[in-house]
């Protein structure tokens, strides 16, 4: 579990840090880059009953890095299909997902350029 929490970390800090992910360029009051990232994980990651994990993570991210103002959109998909529906559309895709990595040449065969991975 905690594999999983570090690479959703590294992955949403590089994403946000080196492509900008959904940034609108707009500064809020406090001087912070607005910046929007839809997040994936299964719903058990999301549950009250596991403890929210995934947004506990997010919410640790952006507290670590003020000088973004996230808006975290949180999406279902498990790590098995995440690959599979991120190469069909990539542009209605998260920004910050994971998935299993025997699906890895799922995404490195589709006919789009990913601008970061995390491996």
């Amino acid at each position: 579990m905690m594999k999983r929490g570090l690479a959703l970390l590294l992955t949403a800090g590089l994403l946000a840090g080196l492509t900008g992910c959904a940034a609108s360029g707009e500064d809020a009051s406090d001087g912070a880059e607005k910046v929007r990232l839809m997040v994936w994980s299964p719903s058990n990651d999301q549950s009250k009953d596991s403890g929210e994990w995934l947004q506990t993570m997010c919410e640790r991210f952006a507290d670590e890095h003020p000088e973004w103002d996230i808006t975290f959109v949180y999406g279902v998909a498990d790590e098995a299909s995440a690959a599979g529906q991120v190469s069909q559309d990539p542009e209605a895709s998260a920004d910050v997902f994971m998935f299993a990595n025997d699906t890895l040449t799922t995404m490195t065969d589709a006919p789009w350029e990913p601008t970061t991975w995390l491996i």
